[in-house]
């Protein structure tokens, strides 16, 4: 089992005793902020902005809770919860005041290139195991690559640089696959076979050419 893997089965076993504890208790508020802020530390090499946004959400969390335990003189829960939160503060100084600042105020350039690289992720993930799903991913994550390069180019940044060169990457990828494997995956996009509804929508459908 991947590190990954580990992280995602901790966080997942957290939220199942998060959500059969008693409401109200102090141990289940840490630990809920403890899951977030384990779930951003899981995505800081896999995708940086949805790591920022995560760890932000768990600053959220922890303000929210130093009002509510604040109010009930809970001296240990506030020492506690600024412990996580300086915790928190610490693991976001990995990250450029750039990075957070586009993290936290995305365009819609911004959350098409996050989709994009979670596609190519997955895609590349499954390449040796499930090659027809892989090529489904590997076709949306080029089409949402398409929709960001969109934005990118009338805001003239530099982020369309780096969109054009990882949409490149996962045009290559393709030549993982044979043209038989890539012409059968785009017939099951168009007819709507074996992949999640909110894969491709009706226009993403339409562009793919046969």
């Amino acid at each position: 089992m991947s590190m990954l893997n580990n992280i995602g089965k901790r966080y997942r076993s957290q939220k199942k005793l998060i959500s059969e504890g008693k409401a109200g208790n102090p141990e289940y508020a840490l630990k809920k902020i403890e899951a977030v802020v384990d779930q951003a530390r899981s995505f800081q090499n896999l995708n940086r902005s949805q790591a920022i946004t995560i760890a932000n959400k768990a600053l959220d969390d922890c303000e929210q809770a130093l009002e509510k335990y604040r109010k009930v003189d809970d001296i240990d829960m506030v020492f506690e919860i600024n412990a996580i939160k300086s915790e928190i503060q610490g693991f976001l100084t990995n990250f450029s005041v750039e990075e957070v600042d586009r993290a936290l105020h995305k365009s819609d350039g911004d959350n098409y290139l996050d989709e994009a690289r979670k596609r190519l992720i997955f895609a590349k993930k499954v390449k040796n195991i499930k090659r027809h799903d892989s090529i489904i991913y590997l076709l949306a994550a080029i089409k949402r690559y398409d929709d960001a390069l969109i934005f990118f180019r009338q805001e003239n940044v530099g982020r369309k640089d780096i969109a054009e060169a990882e949409k490149k990457d996962a045009e290559d990828f393709l030549n993982y696959f044979t043209e038989d494997e890539i012409a059968e995956a785009k017939k099951s996009v168009l007819k709507g076979e074996g992949i999640e509804d909110d894969i491709f929508d009706v226009d993403d459908k339409k562009s793919i050419d046969l």
